[in-house]
Parts: structure tokens; C-alpha cells; sequence
């Protein structure tokens, strides 16, 4: 932070009257507003310097992303003007009806930042020197190999699934080579979807994440930004803007330009699930869990595209068909995360957007974990289930964590509030804490069927989904 102060200073000649954080998504980096400017503290060095020499090129090419206008001495701060308080995602999610239907003003800007894309790849490429990108020049066969594994490590396997690695292998190499193998002499941003596009005071659009832009297929842009799952597109708007960006960006072969799309709707959706994987099954952050269903959704519905790699299909098919994945057409109503965790693994954070919650400690009821019988049993055993229930002071401290918890969901459906968190930890997170949180998530379920309940054994990596009945 005295770095970006000291930027400030610089640059205005005096201190900011005002600091207050901005809340990241996905990016392990921090973000802060000092007055009208924005501060950026990094993690990575070459990617900042990724950052600052493609602002420079895409502010000297005319095209609307924010200013560098200082760096600090050992490249991991800089201070940037501002483009927007607001992205594109959450004033298009906000002019949606009761029932998800997209207003006329919603269309109208993501059309606007369909042009807005047309013109980065059509501005952003001549003069840019693609060696100084961020990981690799080019979006080539090994750069998607290494999307593909990060989507096998990090969601994949955390999914507790059985599949042939060898023969899935066999099918991300032939992926990979059909979407590394369209030529290209563009930029691609790699990550260009609503949530990175700021809308300004005057209605104006900018790009603010393009750190990872390469040399690349136009497709990949064109599709994270229309198949991103959480704005969840209907099909004929989607394609109504395909065709606009196509004219936009002077595409002379429109057919074999749509036909490329399949390919990579696949390829970006296996990498936000890779993210999603990461940040919601590893890292437990809600936010990305409920991000999960749709974009398997969106993968399911690729199914001729999606037959030309058999494998990858089955592993797909049977993801999608797992409890805590399957898509729900609405969202509302209050959902009741109830998680079990070890205290010396940290507390759980709520990452519903709310905070809070209720945080109970187990540790004073009697430890089953101190026996060798039920040392490598949870609290979801009948055995351990005994051992704990023999114990009253067990039942007074749910009856207890009952009647607290009872109160807020109450007071919840009646104002409307969508979420709640309830948290029950213990010395490993893996006999008192689950126990208790199946106790509580069955509770709920019996007394508040309206209610989704989602339990997480945060120290398993267990997830359970249970529905309004």
C-alpha cells in the first residue's frame, strides 16, 4: 500500500483523500481506488510488465483500456486511471425481468462490447510485440495442453471420478491440435467476458484484464464472452451477436467461421471449469461452486462436437450427473451452506458475497479421534455416530446450535436473503465437525423444506446438494 500511496503522490503531488479496497474475482491480485484512480498490487512480476507494455500499446492503438501512469521501482505496483465502477456483468445480470428474460438494454450492450472486441482485434494487433506477452506469444498446442491439465488436475481429479488418463490424454492432444491449428495473426486477450469490461459514467466500454493476451484464434475471445456460464445467454441472442461480430470484424467466410465455434466453446469451458475447480472443490469459494452446473450444462449441449472426442465425453456425461453438479433453472430462494472443517486448517470463509455466518466450535464435546478404533472413521459413521450420541453434552450443543440457526433462516425467508453460512469446526475437521454438520443439514432439511441445503466436509472434499423439496 505505500507503494501505491507513494505513486500517488507523484503523480498528483499529494495524498489520496480517500483508499478503500475492490473486491477481486478469480486473480490472486489487489486492487484499491485512491480517489478517482485505481492502485494494483501484483503477484507476478512478468505478468505485471505483460499488463503495462499492452496498456501502452492498446492506449497508443486508440482502444479503450485503462492508463498506466506509474510503475513502482521493483514492478509489482502500479496506479492506473479508472474506467468504471461497474462491469458489463452486473449491469446487464441487474436489467434482467423476474423470470432471467434479457431487457433491449441488456442486448444493446453486449453488443457494444461485441463491437468493442471486433475492434481489438482488428486495431490491437499491427505494431504489438507478441514476445513480450505474459506466458507464451501464442495460444499454440502447448498452451492448450496446459489448459487441459489444468482442467484434469484441478477439477477433474478433485471430482473423485474414475477415468483412463492415458486414453482422456489422447483426446485433449486432438483437441488441442485442431484449435492451435487455425492461422492466425491476431490478438487474442484470453480472457475477455463481462465481469473484465468496465462500463463507464458516460455509457463508454474498457477492458480491463489482458494480461494473458497472445497471438490467437478470435473464436476463443468471441466465446468466453458469450458462453461465460454465469450470465448464461439464451441460444438466439448468442447468435444474433455472433453475427454482429462477424460483420463487425469483416469475417469473409462466416460458415467455416461457425464452425470453428463448437471447438472452442469446449476448450474454454474445460478451462473456467479448471478455475472453477480450483477456487470452488480446492479452495471452497461458494461463488465458483454454483458456477459449475451451468458450465457442464454448456458442455453436455456440445454433443456433436463433443462425440469427436469419446473419453472426454463419458468423463463430461458423468460429471454433469453427480448430485452436487446438477443444474438447477432457478437460483433463488435462501441456500443454508453448512460445512465441517479443522480449526487448524483455518475457518471457512463465506464467499456468497454476504460474510458471516455462524461459526460453532465442537472441540469441547468428547474426541472419538483419541481411540484407535474410529481413528480412520468420520462422524458419518454409525460407529462414531454412537460414540458421540452417547455423550449428552453432544445433543444440548445441538440443540443449542439448533435454536440459533433456526432463528436466522426464519428471519432470512422472510426478507428475502439468499444466503446463509453455518460452520462447525473441530481439532481435524473429521469426527465431532462432521457429524454436527450432517446433523444440522438434516435438521434443515426436515424443518425448512423450502430451504437448499448444501453440505461441504471441507476436509473430505465431500459436497452434498440438497434441493427444496
Amino acid at each position: 500500500m505505500d507503494r501505491l500511496i507513494e505513486l500517488y503522490r507523484k503523480y498528483r503531488g499529494r495524498d489520496p483523500q480517500k483508499v478503500t479496497p475492490i473486491t477481486a474475482a478469480a486473480s490472486n491480485r489487489k486492487y484499491w481506488r485512491l480517489d478517482d484512480l485505481v492502485g494494483t498490487i501484483g503477484t507476478d512480476r512478468k505478468e505485471n510488465k505483460a499488463f503495462i507494455a499492452l496498456s501502452g500499446h492498446f492506449v497508443d492503438r486508440g482502444l479503450p483500456v485503462p492508463e498506466v501512469l506509474g510503475v513502482s521501482s521493483d514492478g509489482m505496483a502500479y496506479l492506473q486511471t479508472s474506467v468504471g465502477n461497474e462491469s458489463l456483468y452486473d449491469v446487464v445480470i441487474r436489467l434482467r425481468d423476474d423470470e432471467g428474460r434479457f431487457s433491449p438494454g441488456a442486448e444493446r450492450l453486449l453488443e457494444q462490447g461485441i463491437d468493442m472486441l471486433a475492434r481489438f482485434h482488428k486495431d490491437g494487433s499491427p505494431q504489438l510485440d507478441f514476445a513480450g506477452c505474459c506466458i507464451r506469444p501464442a495460444m499454440d498446442q502447448r498452451a492448450v495442453m496446459w489448459d487441459l491439465n489444468y482442467f484434469k488436475y484441478c477439477f477433474l481429479k478433485p471430482s473423485a471420478i474414475e477415468f483412463d488418463e492415458e486414453k482422456l490424454d489422447a483426446d485433449f492432444i486432438r483437441l488441442a491440435q485442431l484449435t492451435s491449428a487455425l492461422p492466425t495473426d491476431g490478438v487474442m486477450l484470453r480472457d475477455f467476458q463481462s465481469r473484465n469490461i468496465m462500463l463507464g459514467s458516460d455509457g463508454s466500454l474498457a477492458m480491463i484484464d489482458f494480461q494473458g493476451a497472445r497471438r490467437g484464434a478470435p473464436h476463443y475471445d468471441l466465446v468466453s464472452y458469450l458462453w461465460q456460464s454465469r450470465l448464461a445467454l439464451p441460444e438466439d441472442m448468442r447468435n444474433r451477436l455472433v453475427d454482429r461480430y462477424i460483420r463487425q470484424a469483416g469475417i469473409e467466410d462466416a460458415d467455416e467461421f461457425r464452425s470453428k465455434i463448437p471447438l472452442f466453446v469446449m476448450l474454454r469451458t474445460l478451462q473456467t471449469l479448471a478455475v472453477y475447480g480450483f477456487k470452488g472443490l480446492v479452495e471452497h469459494r461458494e461463488m465458483f461452486v454454483k458456477s459449475i452446473p451451468t458450465a457442464l450444462h454448456n458442455l453436455v449441449g456440445l454433443d456433436e462436437a463433443l462425440s469427436r472426442f469419446p473419453v472426454l465425453k463419458d468423463v463430461v456425461l458423468r460429471l454433469s450427473r453427480l448430485p452436487r453438479f446438477v443444474r438447477h433453472t432457478q437460483d433463488e430462494g435462501l441456500t443454508v451452506t453448512v460445512t465441517s472443517f479443522a480449526y487448524k486448517l483455518g475457518i471457512p470463509v463465506d464467499n456468497s458475497g454476504n460474510g458471516g455466518g455462524f461459526v460453532f466450535d465442537c472441540r469441547a464435546i468428547h474426541n472419538p479421534g483419541r481411540f484407535d478404533r474410529y481413528k480412520p472413521l468420520t462422524g458419518r459413521d454409525p460407529e462414531v455416530i454412537e460414540f458421540i450420541e452417547a455423550n449428552p453434552d453432544a445433543g444440548a450443543f445441538l440443540s443449542a446450535a439448533y435454536s440459533m440457526v433456526d432463528g436466522s433462516v426464519e428471519r432470512y425467508l422472510q426478507r428475502g436473503f439468499t444466503s446463509l453460512s453455518v460452520c462447525f469446526g473441530c481439532t481435524g475437521g473429521r469426527h465431532r465437525s462432521v457429524y454436527c454438520a450432517e446433523s444440522m443439514a438434516r435438521h434443515l432439511r426436515e424443518r425448512f423444506p423450502s430451504v437448499r441445503v448444501r453440505l461441504i466436509h471441507r476436509e473430505q472434499r465431500l459436497t452434498f446438494d440438497f434441493p427444496p423439496r
